[in-house]
């Protein structure tokens, strides 16, 4: 079998961006980011099973490895699988596809569900949400990060971003979650330094806006978006930095983090 290249990956799904840490395909900003969320989910899991849901290329899925004793990345898009176990195939790390919303797993077998910006990209996020809570430990940890609606583009319910079906402010995503689970804690990620610049300054702003109300932003090559940010800004949103998870300016944050447990095992069945 030819080994893939991650060209491959978004030839074949042109409507997405793949954080593919190899290669040139994926810009430094949104792999940093990304590395920073699953970095600080592998602090939080008690070992044991772990299932990344929606985890794409399996980037997240290996970081996840350092502190389980197994990772099963799930997803529905078969290239992506085929590349994760290419690419990051070890013991202690399997691949399977299924839907989100119909976990072929049992009951309580889950130590810990990690969930990396999925919420927002499926038509109904209650199935997947219903599912989650049925197959993790009571106790287990349920680990999700989200985009920020409140400094997107668009309105929460309509969002911009032509992949996302919803939005959430910190209050509505920790309600959602709370729905499912119990002591939902919302965090934020912090912005690195120089992301922070670009995004203080208006004509990087309104490069976005155009940028995404265009619909053209996925067509222009992350590499060539780079260096048309930089030009217009003075400021360069390029460069690997750390993107902290923290209880500080939540609300400022671009990024979510909601941390939340399983059913609690004291609770009166009714109350569950």
């Amino acid at each position: 079998m030819l080994r893939l290249r991650p060209e491959a990956l978004i030839d074949t799904y042109p409507e997405h961006d793949f954080i593919v840490a190899e290669g040139e395909v994926s810009s430094p900003y949104m792999v940093s980011i990304h590395e920073s969320f699953y970095r600080y989910a592998a602090g939080q899991i008690p070992g044991g099973v772990v299932v990344d849901a929606g985890c794409g290329t399996g980037f997240g899925s290996r970081l996840l490895t350092e502190q389980a004793n197994l990772v099963i990345g799930v997803d529905l898009k078969p290239l992506l699988l085929r590349y994760g176990r290419q690419e990051y195939g070890q013991q202690n790390l399997s691949f399977a596809a299924m839907d989100a919303g119909a976990l072929g797993l049992d009951d309580g077998t889950v130590d810990a569900i990690v969930v990396d910006e999925l919420l927002e990209h499926l038509p109904d996020q209650r199935p997947f949400l219903s599912e989650a809570a049925r197959v993790l430990k009571p106790n287990g940890v349920f680990i999700c990060a989200t985009v920020n609606g409140t400094h997107t583009f668009g309105t929460l319910h309509a969002p911009k971003n032509r992949n996302h079906y919803r939005e959430y402010t910190s209050g509505a995503f920790g309600r959602e979650l709370l729905g499912y689970f119990f002591e939902v804690e919302v965090l934020g990620q912090e912005l690195g330094p120089g992301f922070e610049r670009y995004l203080k300054n208006r004509r990087a702003r309104l490069l976005e806006w155009l940028l995404i109300h265009l619909n053209v932003k996925h067509r222009i090559p992350p590499r060539l978006r780079q260096r048309v940010r930089s030009f217009l800004s003075g400021a360069d949103p390029s460069e690997r930095e750390g993107f902290p998870v923290t209880n500080r300016d939540v609300e400022r944050s671009l990024y979510l983090v909601a941390v939340a447990r399983g059913v609690d095992p004291a609770a009166p069945a009714c109350e569950r």
